[in-house]
């Protein structure tokens, strides 16, 4: 049996015991998707998260139908050339009277309601829509990445959802990009991974998405034959046994190299972030080093001054080095 409390302490006896009531079911609420914490103690400040969490969920709808979502790009790159590889799309709100909104404070929202498969599709679909844009101004070499998140396995039909749309859209499958996250796997791993092989049979790119962070990472290398691994920076940084930890990251980004896996290195943000992946054997760097998420035209606009490279050459110039 698992317990969760959340209490309302009577401060003021003039509110009635509904408002009480409705106070320590916002603080109960407060707990929902928190492993850790058991019991929750209202605030003033719940009532006002609580209230713009309805509000923003009642804006999704209306959002969508307004086109106030757009899609930042933030590029990859080769990290041995300087040549552009591809980009990671991420999703921003133009609210009206606000301007750009960051997804920090809509996207945990979403997800806690089980919305996020909704934003999610609409975020592919409009990467879908610029590759086709920029296939037929003859850029048939760029491509996007997209997350697909762990809900969404089980929120839509996800094989039925993104082949639709590369048909919709007539794109080759490969210029999308899957980003699936690690934590996908944890649950009902052999229909997770069928889908993938499904995806990746129908032309898909799949990159696993925060490598390391979970606990079956070498159970998935072994399971998935992924095309990519994504590893953040902060499993790069200083531990108690910095040796050690060396000795581990460089292990397993050799060993995925050797499965002829490239390794994009997340959240490089300074020249001695750029040294410490290089010197750890990635091929790919994302983050403020090089450039933030973007929109579209400043896109462009980065990718006119720089060579565009091939993924397919990355990942062969990653099995000749092992060979």
């Amino acid at each position: 049996i698992h317990y969760y409390l959340g209490l309302y302490e009577v401060t003021d006896m003039s509110i009635s015991v509904e408002s009480m009531y409705d106070r320590a079911f916002v603080a109960l609420e407060s707990l929902k998707g928190d492993l850790h914490k058991k019991v929750a103690y209202f605030k003033d400040v719940m009532l006002h998260e609580r209230i713009h969490e309805t509000v923003t969920l009642d804006e999704l709808d209306r959002a969508l139908l307004n086109d106030e979502f757009e899609i930042y790009l933030q590029p990859q790159i080769d990290i041995w050339t300087g040549a552009v590889i591809s980009a990671e799309a991420l999703i921003r709100w133009n609210k009206p009277g606000r301007g750009i909104v960051s997804p920090a404070e809509f996207v945990p929202i979403f997800e806690k309601n089980g919305m996020i498969a909704k934003l999610d599709y609409y975020v592919w679909e409009l990467a879908c829509r610029q590759l086709r844009k920029w296939q037929e101004e003859g850029h048939e070499e760029r491509s996007v990445s997209v997350n697909i998140s762990a809900k969404d396995f089980y929120l839509m039909d996800l094989y039925k959802s993104v082949t639709g749309l590369v048909e919709e859209y007539n794109i080759e499958p490969s210029s999308l990009k899957l980003e699936i996250t690690e934590t996908a796997f944890v649950l009902d791993v052999d229909k997770q991974m069928e889908l993938v092989r499904d995806l990746q049979e129908y032309g898909f790119v799949i990159e696993i998405d925060d490598f390391g962070s979970g606990y079956s990472s070498l159970n998935n290398l072994k399971e998935i034959k992924a095309d990519m691994l994504k590893m953040d920076l902060k499993f790069f940084e200083k531990s108690a046994d910095d040796d050690r930890a060396e000795k581990i990251v460089t292990s397993m980004i050799r060993l995925a190299n050797e499965l002829g896996m490239p390794v994009v290195a997340e959240g490089v943000e300074t020249e001695e972030d750029m040294q410490l992946v290089k010197a750890a054997g990635c091929q790919l760097v994302q983050g403020y080093y090089y450039a933030k998420p973007m929109s579209v035209p400043e896109f462009e606009k980065f990718v006119g001054a720089r060579p565009y490279g091939n993924m397919k050459a990355i990942i062969d110039r990653v099995i000749s080095e092992m060979e």
